[in-house]
């Protein structure tokens, strides 16, 4: 078990860095850029940032004393909410 925290460790530092250049590139914003694509890359950075915390959070419910089935139902449901979630929220500033 221990070796796969490790490896969701490192999932997650890719994740940041990656998320971390994401939103410069949203914020920065330059002229020629219209309303859709600052939009796609804003849903690239929440997608980003939902691979950052489900990574992270067996690592931290582990450190609780959560293991096993527990643990891998806890976190699968909680990525569902955040999925469906950041779904919902994409549909409804593409709509706006």
């Amino acid at each position: 078990m221990i070796e796969d925290l490790e490896l969701l460790i490192v999932i997650a530092e890719i994740t940041g860095i990656f998320v971390g250049f994401g939103a410069l590139i949203s914020l920065s914003r330059p002229k020629d850029v219209d309303d859709w694509q600052v939009l796609q890359i804003r849903g690239v950075v929440s997608i980003g940032l939902m691979v950052f915390v489900v990574a992270l959070l067996p690592v931290l419910l582990s450190r609780y004393g959560v293991e096993g089935h527990t643990l891998w139902f806890v976190c699968s449901l909680i990525f569902l909410v955040l999925n469906w979630g950041s779904l919902i929220q994409g549909f409804r500033s593409s709509e706006g």
